[in-house]
C-alpha cells in the first residue's frame, strides 16, 4: 500500500502573541489553508490592533495588507457575571470581514470605524 503525503485543510494555533507566529498563520492562510487561533484581546478591533501592534513600524504596512487579504472573521468572548448572580454567561462579538472591514485594515486611520 502507497501512503501519499498530505497537507492539512485546517490549523489551529494555540495562540499569536510573536511575529514568527502570526507571519507562519498568515502564510498558511495565504496558501489556502483554514488557520484558527487565538488573541487574547476583548473585542475584534483589539484583535486586529494586536497582531498588528507586535510588528515594527517598518513592518506594519505590508502585515496591515496581508491581514487584510486573508483575515475571515474574529469571534471575541467574554465571560460576565450573570444577572441573577449564579455564576457567569457567554458574550460574543462575531466580525465577519467584508470590503469596508478590510479598507479599514489597511488604512490605520480607520482601524477604528470596525
Amino acid at each position: 500500500m502507497r501512503h501519499s503525503a498530505r497537507t492539512p485543510d485546517v490549523i489551529l494555533i494555540g495562540e499569536m502573541r510573536d511575529t514568527e507566529t502570526i507571519d507562519i498563520a498568515l502564510k498558511a492562510a495565504e496558501t489556502g489553508h483554514l488557520v484558527i487561533s487565538t488573541v487574547h484581546t476583548q473585542n475584534a478591533v483589539q484583535t486586529i490592533s494586536r497582531m498588528i501592534s507586535v510588528f515594527g513600524k517598518a513592518e506594519q504596512e505590508m502585515l496591515r495588507i496581508r491581514l487584510s487579504e486573508c483575515l475571515e472573521g474574529v469571534v471575541s468572548q467574554r465571560l460576565l457575571p450573570r444577572m441573577d448572580g449564579a455564576g457567569r454567561i457567554v458574550a460574543c462579538e462575531m466580525m465577519v470581514v467584508t470590503g469596508t472591514i478590510r479598507d479599514c485594515i489597511k488604512d490605520p486611520d480607520r482601524t477604528v470605524e470596525i
